[in-house]
Order: C-alpha cells, then structure tokens, then sequence
C-alpha cells in the first residue's frame, strides 16, 4: 500500500491530516457532543501549508501523467 519514496509519505500524510480536518474531527465531535462526553480541545493543522504541499503534489502527479501519456519518460 505504501510505495517507497517521499512523494508516497508526503502523499499519505496530506491525506490523513485532511481525513482528520475535514472527516474525524467533525465527526467525533458531533458524536461526543450527542453522547454528552466532554472531550479536550483536538488538534487543529495549518490548513494553508497543507493546502500548498497538497497543491503541490497533485501539479507534479498531474504533471507525471502528462509525461507518460506523451511517452517522455522510461
């Protein structure tokens, strides 16, 4: 599932810090909040710095698949 290299890991981590933003946090809030459990404050991303390296990421593996559509690459 993991494939060696930065690009993959760098990949994953932008994936599960937007899963949590975006998925778990508001989800686990809505549930504790319906439970009526008191929870601590959850942690909270920089969501400007991930939005450019998840920007970022998603230029170069567009620009990946443009390369090897056009056969540029080996």
């Amino acid at each position: 599932i993991f494939v060696a290299g930065w690009r993959p890991f760098i990949g994953w981590t932008c994936g599960i810090a937007l899963c949590w933003h975006f998925v778990l946090a508001p989800v686990t809030i809505f549930v504790c909040a319906y439970l009526k459990v008191e929870i601590p404050d959850l942690p909270t991303f920089d969501m400007g710095s991930l939005m450019t390296v998840l920007m970022g990421m998603l230029g170069l593996g567009g620009l990946r698949t443009y390369e090897k559509q056009k056969g540029l690459t080996k």
